[in-house]
């Protein structure tokens, strides 16, 4: 009974400690307004261009984001990238 309570008592505290070895500043936070604002032009751009939204479709959205990029704004490129290309 003991080494089975020991046993579990030590996978629980390594869940726990490689969780918060895991965690990275700032993850996990609202975004700002100014990140909300950026996040909802970024899809009304690239909407404008053709693209449906990743939520409507999801295997075609990564193939069209790659087809338009060159056509979005510098913010709009570094925002979808980081989001769905890399």
């Amino acid at each position: 009974m003991r080494k089975t309570l020991l046993a579990v008592c030590v996978v629980m505290i390594s869940i726990v400690a490689l969780a918060d070895m895991e965690h990275k500043t700032g993850q996990g936070s609202a975004p700002t307004a100014k990140e909300l604002s950026l996040s909802r032009s970024c899809f009304t751009e690239i909407e404008v261009l053709g693209c449906k939204h990743p939520g409507e479709d999801q295997k075609n959205f990564p193939v069209c984001l790659e087809q338009k990029l060159e056509h979005l704004s510098a913010p709009c490129k570094g925002f979808f990238t980081r989001l769905y290309l890399k």
